[in-house]
């Protein structure tokens, strides 16, 4: 039922504004389930992802593991995802995005593969640290050296996993609002659409991932 679906979608947007706490992310992850639940069979709510920038609302390694913050900050900086056709790019940014080219910033680039439907295989192949007027630094070799070992602080409980390569489930999306979830990691991430003429699709970093092919 479509006023069902837009109730739960109220309610989850309002409990991703929460500050970090275990008990917001159980609130959180029922309403997830709930809107999931009430839209399976319902096109409309299955959208493919469209290109542009989503910006992270809620993630479940953000959900609480800093009480003093609210879910939608990555390292206290503001997390972007950029679709293009098969490439992606997650991006942190520090300071004020209004002034985003004086920014610095986190650059991960990645490829996509469609494996079905709703299920999409995302692998992370770039990580560039951009601070404007100062340095360009690829950080991806040094990223695949680290543990694997996942820390899932809410539930008190950790896990081997691949940080490099999911398969992301699509839970929910009505074009602006998104959810998806990984099949390995079962991490839940969830993103509103910010549009296409961002400021951030000017980055020649970020221009230079997404024009990438993918293997």
């Amino acid at each position: 039922d479509a006023t069902v679906a837009e109730d739960d979608k109220n309610e989850l947007l309002r409990l991703v504004r929460l500050r970090q706490s275990p008990q917001n992310r159980d609130a959180v992850e029922d309403a997830i389930s709930r809107l999931s639940e009430a839209t399976k069979n319902l096109p409309k709510y299955r959208k493919p992802i469209k290109n542009g920038v989503w910006r992270l609302l809620w993630s479940s390694p953000t959900a609480a593991a800093n009480p003093l913050s609210t879910p939608d900050l990555v390292l206290l900086g503001k997390t972007y995802q950029v679709v293009s056709g098969n490439r992606a790019v997650n991006l942190v940014v520090w300071g004020d995005t209004k002034a985003y080219m004086k920014s610095p910033r986190l650059i991960g680039g990645a490829s996509l593969t469609r494996v079905s439907q709703d299920r999409t295989r995302l692998t992370v192949d770039s990580f560039v640290l951009k601070i404007p007027n100062f340095l360009e630094l690829p950080l991806f070799n040094v990223t695949q050296k680290v543990g694997l070992e996942l820390q899932d602080a809410a539930k008190g409980q950790s896990r081997v996993t691949n940080k490099n390569s999911d398969v992301l489930k699509l839970l929910y999306n009505d074009g602006q609002l998104r959810v998806t979830q990984g099949e390995e990691s079962q991490l839940i991430y969830v993103h509103t659409f910010e549009g296409d003429d961002s400021e951030i699709l000017e980055d020649s970093t970020i221009k230079a991932s997404l024009s990438l092919s993918s293997s």
